[in-house]
């Protein structure tokens, strides 16, 4: 492989990493990969001597680590609420906005759920973010339907808020562990990043 082939890669790859950003819901992916893809076209500027590109990248690349760097420094405010009323109006919208990303994650998902099974929703400086549907299978331990984020938020942060931040909630309900199950890949992944534990196809979380 000569030595233009190489920088045409990088800058191929550069390419691929801007335009695969602009694909992200999530703001934090899309700082990420828009980083690593302006770093890339950074140093193709350098290698073929395009210092217009070199000084564009250059800038990018100084724009996406700021605002990285603030939205890893930025204090969030986390709220839990216990929703008693099954016809609650904000949890209803929620649903409805969200049913088709929900269903994906979780095939088994339907409105019917929300009558029969324990709701709280999660809150991030007071917009709601997600919800959890759980039952009561057996003393001290409890199941989890559903565990739904908004495409924006899917950074771990709701799942650690609630595993482990505010597990007094699950104390205080008696609960001192929960199962759960995963149909989606990237589910998975967050569960054991939660720190959940897989045996046998299901995953659970000792609270403590």
């Amino acid at each position: 492989m000569t030595t233009a082939e190489i920088y045409e890669i990088i800058g191929y790859a550069g390419s691929l990493l801007v335009a695969v950003s602009l694909t992200m819901k999530s703001i934090l992916k899309l700082r990420i990969y828009n980083l690593i893809g302006a770093l890339l076209f950074t140093v193709y500027g350098i290698l073929i001597g395009a210092y217009p590109v070199l000084a564009v990248n250059g800038f990018i690349t100084i724009v996406n680590i700021y605002y990285l760097i603030d939205l890893f420094n930025t204090h969030e405010k986390f709220d839990l609420i216990e929703i008693i009323s099954k016809n609650d109006g904000l949890l209803q919208k929620f649903v409805e906005t969200y049913n088709e990303d929900i269903r994906k994650f979780f095939p088994k998902f339907n409105s019917g759920l929300l009558s029969e099974l324990k709701c709280i929703m999660i809150f991030r400086n007071l917009i709601p973010t997600g919800f959890l549907l759980y039952k009561l299978t057996e003393p001290n331990t409890a199941f989890i339907e559903v565990d739904y984020v908004t495409p924006d938020y899917r950074d771990l942060k709701n799942g650690k808020f609630l595993f482990i931040n505010e597990s007094d909630f699950f104390k205080t309900n008696g609960i001192k562990k929960v199962i759960t199950q995963s149909y989606h890949s990237s589910h998975k992944k967050y569960l054991l990043n939660v720190g959940f534990v897989e045996n046998n196809g299901a995953y659970s979380l000792e609270i403590t």
